[in-house]
C-alpha cells in the first residue's frame, strides 16, 4: 500500500507526468507542458455503479499546441513493482471506461429523451471522442515477460482470423530494455531509471553509483520512491536535496552482505549435490538447520 501511495504521488506531479509522457510519445522534446495538464477523477464507473467501477493509479488530460491547432488528451499512467499478465485486460477496461463516458457525457448534454434507451444511438459522426493513452511503468530491473497485446493472449488455430480481432497494445516503460538513448531523452529522470535498471546486479549499481555524477546528489522525492519500490534502507534528511556518498557506502555494505550470503547458499547446494544431507551440512557449516532446508528448497 505505501509503494502504491509513493508512486502515485511522484508520478502526479504535472512536471514529473509530462516529463514521463513526453519520453514515451515524443522522444524526449518538450511538448506536453507541465502547466497544460489538469488532473481527472481516477474513479472510473460506467453506467450503474455496480456494474463495472475501477480506479486508475493516475489520470490527467493534457493540451497539446501545435502552431494554432490545439489536440485534447486522456493520459493514464499505471505503477507496476510485478508483472502481471492481465495488464492488457485491465488497461483495456480503464481506456473502454474513458470513452464511454466522454461518449455519455456528449449524449446526456444534449437531453434527447428519446436515447435514454440506446444512448450511445445519439452520437452523430460530428461527435468526436479525446483519445485515452494509457502507459505502465515497471519498476523492476526483470524482463517483463506478460502480455504485451490482446492478440497473444488468444487462443486461436486460425492465425488469418487475428485481421478481423482489433489488437490492443500494452504501452509500457521497461528499463530492462533501455539503453544510454533512452535515458538521454529521459533528461532528469534517468537517474530513476539508472537505478532501477542496475538494482538486480550489485556490482553494476555500485558502479554506477559510484561513478556517475548524477548519484552524488538527488532529489529527495526520488529517493523515497527509490527507498520504496527498491527496498532499500538509505536515510533520508529533510532537505532539499541528499547527499549520496552514505548510501553508496551502506549499499556497498548490504552488497559484500549479500554476496557472503550467495557464498553460503552455492555452498550448501555443492555439499547436498556431492551425498551430504541436510544435518550434515548444518553441523558442517555451523547453520541452523532450518535454513538449510530452505535453501534446498
Amino acid at each position: 500500500m505505501k509503494k502504491d501511495i509513493v508512486t502515485k504521488n511522484y508520478f502526479s506531479q504535472n512536471k514529473i507526468f509530462s516529463k514521463i509522457f513526453n519520453y514515451y510519445l515524443f522522444d524526449g522534446k518538450d511538448v506536453i507542458k507541465e502547466n497544460d495538464l489538469i488532473e481527472l477523477d481516477t474513479n472510473q464507473v460506467i453506467s450503474n455503479p455496480n456494474l463495472i467501477k475501477r480506479e486508475r493509479d493516475i489520470l490527467k488530460e493534457a493540451i497539446i499546441k501545435s502552431d494554432n491547432n490545439y489536440d485534447y488528451l486522456l493520459l493514464g499512467i499505471e505503477n507496476q513493482s510485478k508483472i502481471n499478465n492481465g495488464m492488457i485486460l485491465r488497461n483495456l477496461l480503464y481506456d473502454s471506461i474513458s470513452y464511454s463516458n466522454q461518449a455519455l457525457d456528449i449524449v446526456n448534454t444534449k437531453n434527447n429523451a428519446k436515447i435514454k434507451l440506446d444512448r450511445y444511438s445519439g452520437l452523430s459522426k460530428n461527435d468526436k471522442l479525446k483519445p485515452v493513452i494509457t502507459l505502465v511503468i515497471y519498476f523492476s530491473y526483470k524482463k517483463w515477460t506478460g502480455a504485451k497485446d490482446l492478440h497473444s493472449m488468444l487462443y486461436i488455430n486460425d492465425k488469418e482470423l487475428l485481421k478481423y480481432i482489433p489488437n490492443y497494445k500494452l504501452n509500457i516503460i521497461e528499463p530492462y530494455n533501455m539503453t544510454e538513448e533512452d535515458f538521454i531523452k529521459l533528461g532528469s529522470l534517468s537517474t530513476l531509471f539508472r537505478f532501477i535498471k542496475a538494482s538486480g546486479n550489485k556490482d553494476e549499481l555500485n558502479d554506477l553509483i559510484t561513478k556517475n555524477e548524477s548519484f552524488k546528489k538527488t532529489d529527495v522525492k526520488m529517493m523515497e520512491l527509490l527507498n520504496n519500490i527498491l527496498d532499500l534502507n538509505i536515510e533520508i534528511k529533510d532537505t532539499e536535496d541528499i547527499n549520496m556518498c552514505k548510501a553508496i557506502e551502506d549499499m556497498k555494505k548490504d552488497a559484500k552482505k549479500e554476496g557472503k550470503q550467495e557464498a553460503i547458499n552455492e555452498n550448501i547446494k555443492t555439499m547436498y549435490s556431492n551425498g551430504f544431507d541436510e544435518n550434515m551440512i548444518a553441523k558442517a557449516l555451523s547453520l541452523d538447520i532450518n535454513f538449510v532446508k530452505k535453501v534446498l528448497a
